[in-house]
């Protein structure tokens, strides 16, 4: 019986791999142009040293900084093109092949991480080659921990991209797939930065002084990191909250790195996985263009984002409010009706979004 459907499985191979080739090929030369570009000038400026006679260390040390948003936009572009096309007419008759969805699912993400891990290693070995050759070899190091930063950024990388094939499988649109990967990519920090912005301004309202408790920095640290390790786009950009370089630059400590990502990567790519492999099996083949296809859903988006929405107030009441001191009563009250008018106006949208048909 395996034997008679493997002619049928290599179609579904073959479908999804001419789906992305051209995207994959286009990730490719990208990144090893960015690569080779990146080792061409760190090789050019220490040989402009040696030819002035300039004081260097030797060896100088040189490396990569891995481009990991440039990675993550093609992950984007890869999982909206592999999804999305089945929703936007190009490609409606995959849901009508004689395989279980979270099969396709899967090939899906296969694919597209081996897309990934071909480009990374492409770009690699044409690095090491090009160090290798120059004659700038004798006066550089090689980036010792080069290899485990790779491994890493792969990983941080292919972890985003299981996101978006999720947020694909809930998804009505292109519109809102890429919108729905883009905030759940960075949902967490988000989140922690609007709540926290609401309950400070409404403490300091209040009279009551959060920074004065001996254990709020100590958990103000402790819950930042945790939503920084469950916003996987912001992986790659984490100085932006913990004051630390990207993942894939060369002075990033790796194995402190490693210690800090890798924990949140894995149970994330696990999660999304299957998440995604389950959504995508349950969905409906759907074009009314709504928000998501799966209707279980749509309840507690309709009064979660709202709710969001609704709680801008906070950020509102603050940048008002920052030249008062203290923020009175009335500024945060009065700023909270504005954001109860906000969130009413976005449930009206949203029921638009998850239930209207167009």
């Amino acid at each position: 019986m395996s034997n008679a459907l493997t002619p049928l499985q290599n179609g579904l191979w073959w479908k999804e791999w001419r789906q992305v080739a051209s995207m994959g090929l286009v990730l490719i030369l990208t990144l090893l142009v960015w690569t080779l570009n990146q080792t061409a000038s760190s090789l050019e400026r220490v040989g402009m040293w040696v030819e002035k006679g300039l004081p260097i260390p030797t060896p100088t040390p040189i490396g990569v900084e891995w481009p990991v948003l440039l990675l993550a936009g093609f992950a984007l572009a890869l999982g909206v093109l592999q999804m999305g096309s089945e929703r936007n007419g190009l490609d409606r008759f995959t849901f009508f092949l004689p395989y279980p969805r979270a099969k396709i699912f899967f090939v899906k993400f296969a694919l597209g991480t081996a897309i990934i891990g071909a480009a990374i290693l492409i770009a690699a070995g044409a690095n090491v080659a090009l160090y290798y050759s120059s004659p700038m070899a004798a006066h550089v190091a090689f980036d010792p921990d080069w290899a485990a930063r790779m491994g890493l950024v792969f990983l941080d990388v292919v972890t985003f991209y299981a996101l978006v094939l999720f947020m694909g499988a809930l998804a009505g649109t292109v519109f809102y797939h890429i919108s729905l990967s883009l905030i759940f990519g960075v949902y967490g920090v988000g989140a922690l930065a609007l709540f926290g912005v609401f309950v400070g301004v409404h403490a300091e309202a209040f009279g009551l002084r959060l920074e004065e408790l001996p254990i709020f920095h100590l958990l103000q640290n402790q819950v930042t990191r945790f939503a920084l390790g469950i916003s996987p786009l912001l992986h790659g950009t984490s100085f932006f909250m913990a004051n630390s370089l990207p993942i894939g630059a060369v002075q990033t400590n790796i194995h402190e790195a490693a210690r800090t990502y890798l924990p949140y990567d894995a149970a994330l790519l696990a999660l999304f996985l299957l998440l995604g492999s389950f959504v995508y099996r349950a969905g409906r083949l759907e074009f009314s263009g709504r928000m998501l296809v799966l209707p279980q859903l749509r309840p507690l988006f309709l009064w979660a984002v709202p709710i969001h929405f609704g709680l801008l107030a906070g950020f509102v009441a603050f940048l008002f409010g920052m030249s008062a001191n203290p923020i009175s009563l009335f500024t945060v009250l009065r700023y909270d009706f504005i954001g109860l008018l906000l969130g009413y106006g976005v449930y009206r949208w949203m029921k638009g979004a998850l239930y209207g048909t167009r």
